[in-house]
């Protein structure tokens, strides 16, 4: 499950680099988990 949420935050962060609300919510899932 870890990996998956991981691969689904990697790739948001490819599709939204000009978004870095976003960059920085999703890293911040991650590390949560």
């Amino acid at each position: 499950m870890a990996k998956l949420i991981f691969f689904l935050a990697a790739r948001t962060k490819l599709l939204n680099l000009k978004n870095g609300d976003a960059i920085v919510e999703y890293s911040c899932y991650v590390l949560h988990y």
